[in-house]
């Protein structure tokens, strides 16, 4: 079973952008407040999570044959 490699890109994608929320922390308390602030970075993590977990999966599942580290025997 392959995956279509579109949606690992589209996947990676959004995880950048998560990724620059997160660390983007300082800016957000300034634009937000602190308590708007930290709810935006909790729940961008908790996604980035997600998506990281997800598209490992997608790319175990689209591995055409066993790896070096799954040798069969």
């Amino acid at each position: 079973m392959t995956i279509d490699p579109k949606i690992s890109m589209w996947l990676n994608i959004i995880a950048a952008v998560l990724s620059a929320v997160v660390g983007a922390t300082a800016q957000l308390t300034t634009l937000f407040g602190q308590g708007k602030a930290q709810a935006i970075v909790s729940l961008c993590a908790l996604v980035l999570t997600v998506i990281g977990a997800i598209n490992g999966a997608l790319h175990g599942l689209s591995g055409p044959q066993a790896g070096p580290i799954a040798k069969e025997g």
